[in-house]
């Protein structure tokens, strides 16, 4: 279960909640996720300007991982273009 539905539902039982609409898409989305095992749902949290999620331990075949672009380490000095 989605945890939008879950927070939906505990949301309802206090006389509020999502909109019809958004709750009808969120749950079409979770019963396509469930019955069709070509789509995996792959978590990918925001934390910051450059996110990176958590890739499942398996990915289908058609899935090719990349890997992060390495970083500029913050502190080297910048060179000035004096």
């Amino acid at each position: 279960m989605s945890d939008m539905i879950a927070l939906h539902r505990l949301a309802a039982s206090r006389g509020d909640g999502l909109h019809p609409k958004l709750l009808d898409l969120l749950a079409h989305r979770e019963a396509l996720i469930e019955g069709n095992p070509g789509i995996v749902e792959i978590n990918a949290t925001q934390s910051g300007p450059n996110p990176t999620g958590a890739v499942p331990d398996f990915l289908p075949g058609n899935v090719v991982g990349f890997r992060p672009k390495p970083t500029v380490a913050a502190s080297q000095p910048k060179a000035s273009l004096k």
